[in-house]
């Protein structure tokens, strides 16, 4: 009987161990769905800061473009407008319209599409980016 009882005792450890050894796996199982997840999401925010970084040279890169060409403009219309005055006063004394010629027409054209206060405002603007 005794000899009973000790393995009736012994199945209750055992099984006690079984259930412990469960809780213990599960613990595991835990962890590793977390390290997985972990992981998963390294490679996520990883791609991420690779494609914020392509972008943000992209960006500086379109900046300067933007910079250089609106400087560019800036600086060609002020001589385009001492030009234009010049010519202005040129064709009126000469009893001319210089408003009237395609040259003037156009001129007068870029300045009303194209403002170069405007354009100098938007390099400034940029340039604070």
């Amino acid at each position: 009987m005794k000899n009973i009882l000790d393995k009736i005792n012994r199945a209750d450890e055992i099984q006690a161990n079984l259930e412990l050894d469960k809780t213990e796996l599960g613990k595991h199982e835990v962890e590793l769905a977390l390290i997985d997840d972990f992981r998963k999401l390294l490679n996520i925010a990883t791609a991420d800061y690779k494609e914020f970084n392509d972008a943000y040279n992209k960006f500086n890169d379109f900046k300067k473009l933007v910079i250089a060409f609106g400087e560019k403009y800036a600086s060609n219309t002020d001589k385009l407008e001492s030009m234009y005055s010049q010519m202005f006063k040129t064709s009126k004394e000469l009893g001319l319209d210089f408003n009237s010629t395609k040259e003037g027409k156009d001129a007068l054209s870029l300045a009303a599409s194209a403002d170069p206060k405007i354009i100098k405002s938007l390099v400034n603007k940029v340039k604070s980016i």
